[in-house]
This record gives structure tokens, sequence and C-alpha cells, in this order.
């Protein structure tokens, strides 16, 4: 999966046609939040591949990712990725839609979050 498939997800969902002349913005702006949208779940991205004894991601440490690159994350990260992405490009123009995108979003990385075998870890004591 590309980073192009998801921001072309991620215009459908928005209703918006793939190259129009008027999505200018969109196209500018998607590689940057991708690349937002990549950091701020590699963790998540990291226990999921854990879990299901997949190889280590690699994030690229750019500010923006090529939309001709391959998607860092697992696939299983493409709806919340494409939901995400449309949510925050549609923020300014209609919130309503931005909040119901980012909504669903949110609630596919909860799915994948619950999803995630339980694993022990050290807890640190923060009261001694």
């Amino acid at each position: 999966m590309t980073n192009r498939e998801i921001y072309d997800a991620a215009l459908r969902l928005c209703g918006e046609q793939e190259d129009h002349p008027n999505n200018a913005d969109y196209k500018s702006r998607a590689p940057q939040l991708l690349a937002i949208f990549c950091q701020q779940n590699a963790r998540l991205d990291r226990l999921y591949r854990e879990a299901h004894g997949n190889e280590p991601q690699s994030l690229p440490a750019a500010l923006g990712l090529l939309l001709t690159d391959s998607f860092p994350l697992s696939d299983v990260f493409a709806a919340a990725a494409s939901h995400w992405l449309a949510g925050m490009l549609t923020m300014v123009e209609n919130t309503s839609i931005s909040d119901r995108l980012l909504d669903q979003a949110e609630a596919a990385l909860a799915t994948i979050r619950r999803e995630l075998p339980f694993r022990l870890e050290k807890i640190r004591s923060v009261y001694a």
C-alpha cells in the first residue's frame, strides 16, 4: 500500500475528485499530515507488529512522506489513516464532516488497540 492510496481514499471520503485542480492545497498538505499520523501511531504500530510477529517498522525521519512511497505503518492502519487525513484536510472547510471523519479514525485506532493481546510490563512506582 502506498501513501498515494491513503491520500486517494481520503479524497474519496471528503467527496473530492482525485487530481482536481481545486485540490492542490490538499495534495501539498497530505505528505506532512501523513507523517504526523505515522509518528503519532508509531508506538501502536510497533505493538501491533510485535503481537503479530511482523518485522519492525522503519519510519522516515522526514517531516513529510512522499506519496509514491510505501505507507510505513502496518496495512491495518490504512482505514484509520485515510479517515484521519480526510478529517484534517477538511477541518477548515467543514468542521462537522471533519469531526465525523476524525471520530471514525479514532474508532478504527481503538479497535486496533482492543485487538492487541495482553502483555506483561513492569510498573514504575511513582509514589515511593
